[in-house]
This record gives C-alpha cells, structure tokens and sequence, in this order.
C-alpha cells in the first residue's frame, strides 16, 4: 500500500503541482474552480468558492489558493504580494498550498499578517498535503507522484477492465520486476497473483516450463495476497456450498489447482483461477494457499471486473472443510475441451532479463 511518506512532489514540476492542487480541490467538493494558468495570477493561482449553508441562508465564500512548488523552506517573500491582491479582493478564505515547509521566520511573518486581516488565512505544508492525497491514490499515480513503476499494473488492469484482455506475458512478468509491491493496494496484488496463475497454467499446459525465477516470483506475490488478505480489516463472508450455485462458468479454461496431498513445502504457495459470473458480475473467481507450520491456508476471493477492481474477500477455509469445498469446487468447473499441441503459443512468453528488480 501506498504511505504518504512515498509521496515526493520533487518528482513533478512547479506547473504539475499546480495541476494537481486544482485537481484536487475539485475533487474535494469546491465549485467553480477556475486555474488561473499563464502570466499574472492576480494573487491567487487557483480561485474557488464552497457553497455553505444553515438553517436561514444558503451562500458562496470565495477561496484563493496559493501553489507553492519549493525544495525546501518557503520564505516570507512568497507570501508578501498574496496578501496585497486578497485585501483588494476580499476573499473569506486565503489558502496557501506547499509542496515543502515555511520557515521560521515565513511562520511568523504568517500569524502576524493573518491577525490584520478580515479573512480567513490557511496554511496546508508537504506533509499535510501528502496525508490527503492517501485518499486520492488515483491523483498520485496520475501525476507519478511515488518512485516506482505504477505505470505497467495500470495497463494490465486496463487490459483486463476496458479489452477484456489477458495482458501478454512480458508486461505481466515484468510488472514482478520493476514495481514495489508495497505501492500496490490490495486489488492490484490479487489481479497480479491471478495473471501470473493463468500465465503458469499456459506454459505449462505447452510443455515449456519457465525457469524457476518465474516461480520465485508468483510465490512471492502469492503469499503478499494472503499477507493482504489476512490483514484486511473488512468484514468477510463465509465460503460454503452454496457458493457455486451463484457462479456461472464463463470459460471452459481452468487454471492453477489445490493440492490435496502436498507431498513438501515446494509445491506451496499456489492458486488457482477461473474467469467467472458472480451473482451476474463478471471478474476472477479463485483460491489462494500456502502452509503455515503443518497448516494449509486458503483463502477464496472473486475480483469484478469494473473500473474500481472491487475485491470480494471471503474467510479463510477450515481445514475440515477442505475436502468438501475443493471437490465441489474441481466437479463443478468447466471440463475442458482438447487443445492440439500445435495450438498452443509460446510466442509471449519470455522472461525479460533485461529490467532489474526495484527494491
């Protein structure tokens, strides 16, 4: 998961920051927010109003807001001429918007000026800043706003929502290799466990095995799954029978198996995945596993395949319900049609040994 401290506006110019405070205020609910780009910005480089009403009147403030784009510490300067354009204007709130920190001496040349005025002066630094855009994660990788490559999930996820596509091998196994998982939310780390399924079922239904770094990496992001998953606060639904007479099978394919006799530890963790209908709803429909100790841990989960990734997390299965649930689940799977061995294509499925790992 994305943390504020992953946040660095250095990774975007003076103009970007600009962009994206009006972005933001006008995702926070401001009307009429107009961007005052180019030339003068008559005091206020982005201008707004927020409608409020009581139980008599219904009325407009006015808001101007101040981009400051700085490395390090604002000064006093920077602030001296917004306050000669809000006096003329006479806005009932003046904002000013960091990407960095004010100095001491801009803090008390602040409180001062804003104890002579008839307005309402406010001060949002980097760091606040940072801690409202974790609500806004889609503005943080729009504008890049984190180190690491976001830029490869979003199109195996555009893939998947807007083509109802697979993504092709190389841009799937090169997500492992060049994001931080810890920038991932939770849905994107269950589409990718299901990508890197589907994409080890095909190779190896072609007799073409990768090598073992492939599986290196879809244990890795398997077990991140149920790491995830058990973190995860919401409250879960129960996994019984009945399930399965609410999903309609939309593939014939299935990928990834549940091991019944795990005969070591190599053989964990694994998964598997079927592109399905949940209660109408298409997405992927599957079951996660790995030992802990001498326990087998399985948690289901079906990912809808909207525009949000909606995650559907369902309690972990006892182990005295395995059997029944795993051999409902592999009698009530598709059967599968032949395919002749020279159907099948490799052609995808290459492991790029060109792109080094982030840490």
């Amino acid at each position: 998961m994305i943390k504020s401290t992953d946040i660095d506006f250095q990774l975007i110019t003076p103009t970007q920051f600009e962009q994206l405070c009006f972005k933001l205020i006008n995702k926070l609910g401001y009307e009429k927010v107009r961007w005052r780009q180019g030339g003068a910005d008559n005091g206020r480089d982005i201008q707004a109003v927020k409608r409020v009403q009581n139980d008599l009147v219904l009325y407009d403030d006015v808001w101007f807001f101040e981009c400051k784009h700085y490395t390090g510490g604002v000064p006093p300067a920077e602030f001296e001429s917004k306050f000669a354009w809000a006096n003329a204007k006479r806005p009932e709130h003046l904002v000013f918007i960091l990407s960095s920190h004010i100095t001491n001496n801009g803090q008390t040349y602040l409180d001062e000026r804003a104890n002579g005025v008839n307005y309402k002066v406010h001060l949002i630094q980097g760091n606040e800043l940072k801690e409202v855009l974790i609500n806004h994660i889609d503005l943080v990788k729009e504008f890049g706003l984190i180190s690491s490559n976001l830029a490869l999930i979003q199109l195996l996820k555009d893939k998947w929502i807007i083509h109802d596509e697979i993504a092709d091998w190389h841009p799937v196994i090169t997500t492992t290799q060049t994001t931080n998982y810890e920038h991932l939310s939770t849905n994107e780390i269950f589409l990718l466990s299901g990508l890197l399924e589907i994409h080890d079922t095909i190779s190896y239904s072609s007799g073409k095995h990768d090598e073992d770094s492939f599986y290196d990496k879809k244990h890795e992001v398997i077990e991140l799954a149920i790491k995830v998953s058990e973190e995860n606060g919401s409250e879960k639904t129960s996994f019984g029978l009945e399930m399965f007479e609410q999903i309609e099978w939309i593939e014939e394919k299935n990928y990834g198996e549940i091991y019944y006799d795990y005969p070591n530890e190599d053989y964990f963790p694994h998964s598997t995945v079927n592109k399905v209908k949940l209660n109408g709803i298409p997405g992927l429909f599957g079951f996660i596993t790995t030992l802990i100790g001498d326990n087998k841990i399985i948690v289901p989960y079906f990912l809808s395949q909207d525009s949000s990734l909606t995650l559907q997390l369902f309690s972990r299965i006892n182990s005295e319900d395995f059997d029944k649930i795993m051999t409902s689940y592999e009698e009530s799977r598709p059967e599968e049609p032949e395919v002749a061995e020279n159907e099948l294509s490799m052609e995808n499925f290459k492991w790029d040994d060109t792109i080094d790992s982030e840490e």
